[in-house]
């Protein structure tokens, strides 16, 4: 009997201790984001931010409280560079949702309860985590301000609380850095602490947090834009209606599924390509006049070469340009000058800029081969004007047609420009610095584990951690693999997007941050460029000098020599 009735207390301790945590509706798993928080902000009037966090905790909550479903989009399917002006305050190049997002963070800035964020003494653990279970008690949630740790770099985090156990004073939150899972935050020595449901720290680079503002689920109004000024007036709320859950460009009218594109397999990476307007049946081409800023794009009759030119200024490299809503989008590179088509009144080619102007939409238009061209930026098309049929004509961006004046034919240019016709290729050979031939990427202390970098070093004979193998994968781009550590290869860390992701050595995957274009440099015999699939940014030396233990990272390409590289023969 004593047994029965210590079994029985048990029980009814464990029954309390369980009934003791308390949750609200919102799941992280459910109602939060399933990308995560790597936007990249540039302001038109100069600098940049990183992240939207609060953006998304509000615009997040907002799908929930308007019962919306949360649109079930993942990395892949996020641009996460924005672009912002000024007045009225905007964004380019963006979809409805990132928008969205972009505005909701805006308005978790523009209150007072944004204050704490600046202030010198931190709140107690104990005095805002009572608050917040007051909260929870009453149904509502609260949107919570974490401070760093000194020299963690940036102002600050925002998360959504919807729950407490008060056994461990802990409490659950939805983190836009971790989607798709609960988190939970508790006090720790210094500061506090995250950690998942298995009790593993996933982060301690905050020192406190504050309550910024609390949310009420019930709360909605017929608003579908914010009003920045009313953001003051609490009661308000930031109850703003998301926008449709498709966050796909308009493609209606394309003749074709949007769903259904597969970009990799119509317009194959490493091609070479002259597009034609389907209009006059002439090429796009760069005039002939010195390559100055701003060099016109223009209709020509089509030649390989017209005593002027190589005919190279007709030669046109499709480059991976990341990801916009669902969409792979492009840079438009002529090969001949290596220099951008941009969007603008007139279309021109000019110096990478990492801009949306620079990047475009390769829209099907329903017959093979063919396509529109919309620019990211302006979400206008090129075109020649109508009436236009002179060699020499300028092409120009407007509005949508579907016109023959807005449609291009891609015809690939026979051959790969690919390493295959290099004698080395299928062979170890050391990759060289084209500003150095004599240091080339080096897999630092012949590191075997995941994570180990890649640096720049004097080339020595023997040395295998320096000699590389490239592998054509079957979507036709290229890994390069370690002769010592062959079951890895290079690999893009961090944020991939960003200028300066490292290069380490990890296990190969099929992921395309692994994997390259191999694009040779025409008028530089023998060197080649590595543009990377996610980004589009290439294999560039970390400061731009050839120096003995500089790190190999990814970059904005800017057609110099510390982002062109040599195939030698490896020294055995």
């Amino acid at each position: 009997m004593k047994k029965v009735f210590t079994a029985v207390i048990a029980i009814c301790f464990m029954h309390s201790f369980v009934c003791a945590q308390k949750r609200l509706a919102f799941s992280p798993a459910k109602h939060g984001f399933h990308f995560v928080n790597s936007f990249h902000t540039s302001v038109d009037l100069g600098g940049s931010t990183d992240g939207l966090c609060g953006g998304m905790v509000l615009a997040a909550f907002n799908f929930f409280r308007y019962n919306m479903p949360i649109p079930q989009l993942t990395d892949k399917d996020i641009d996460y560079n924005v672009t912002c002006h000024i007045s009225p305050i905007s964004t380019s190049g963006t979809t409805a949702l990132v928008d969205y997002i972009f505005h909701s963070q805006i308005a978790a800035y523009t209150t007072l309860n944004a204050l704490p964020f600046l202030a010198i003494q931190d709140p107690l653990y104990e005095t805002e985590y009572n608050k917040i279970v007051d909260r929870i008690e009453k149904g509502t949630y609260a949107m919570l301000g974490f401070k760093l740790r000194p020299g963690v770099g940036g102002m600050g985090h925002q998360v959504l609380c919807y729950g407490y156990n008060p056994n461990n004073k802990e409490l659950y939150i939805y983190d836009p850095n971790i989607p798709d899972q609960e988190v939970i935050l508790c006090a720790g020595a210094g500061g506090i602490v995250l950690k998942n449901a298995s009790g593993e720290i996933l982060s301690q680079q905050y020192r406190a947090f504050f309550e910024e503002q609390e949310l009420f689920a019930n709360r909605t109004s017929n608003r579908t834009t914010y009003d920045l000024g009313d953001n003051f007036l609490r009661d308000l709320n930031y109850a703003v209606r998301p926008p449709g859950v498709d966050p796909r460009p308009d493609m209606a009218g394309f003749g074709y599924n949007k769903s259904g594109i597969d970009y990799e397999r119509e317009l194959l990476p490493q091609d070479i390509y002259k597009f034609q307007i389907a209009a006059t049946s002439k090429m796009v081409e760069v005039e002939d006049a010195p390559l100055a800023k701003g060099t016109r794009v223009q209709q020509f009759f089509n030649y390989e070469s017209n005593g002027l030119c190589d005919g190279k200024n007709q030669q046109w490299l499709l480059i991976p340009a990341g990801i916009v809503g669902t969409e792979r989008v492009f840079y438009i590179i002529n090969f001949g000058f290596l220099k951008y088509l941009e969007a603008g009144s007139d279309a021109t080619l000019q110096q990478p800029n990492e801009n949306n102007n620079q990047r475009w939409f390769m829209q099907p238009s329903g017959v093979a081969n063919v396509y529109h061209i919309k620019s990211v930026a302006t979400q206008t098309y090129l075109e020649l004007p109508v009436g236009s049929v002179n060699d020499g004509d300028r092409l120009k961006l407007g509005n949508f047609t579907g016109a023959s004046n807005q449609q291009f034919r891609f015809t690939k240019i026979v051959g790969l420009t690919g390493p295959q016709g290099d004698h080395r290729y299928g062979s170890y050979v050391n990759v060289g610095s084209r500003a150095d031939q004599n240091k080339v990427i080096n897999l630092t202390d012949g590191s075997m584990a995941n994570g180990g970098t890649i640096k720049l070093y004097d080339v020595e004979t023997g040395t295998k951690n320096m000699q590389w193998r490239l592998e054509r994968t079957s979507d036709g781009y290229y890994k390069f693999i370690n002769r010592l550590a062959t079951s890895k290869c290079l690999d893009v860390t961090g944020w991939e997007a960003n200028n300066g992701s490292a290069l380490v050595s990890w296990d190969m995957a099929d992921v395309d941050k692994q994997k390259w274009l191999v694009i040779p440099v025409v008028r530089d015999a023998g060197s080649y460029i590595f543009f990377n699939k996610v980004s589009g940014k290439c294999m560039s030396v970390a400061g731009g000098e050839s120096r003995r233990g500089s790190l190999i990272e990814t970059f904005c390409f800017r057609n110099e020599n510390f982002q062109k590289w040599k195939l030698l023969p490896a020294r055995e």
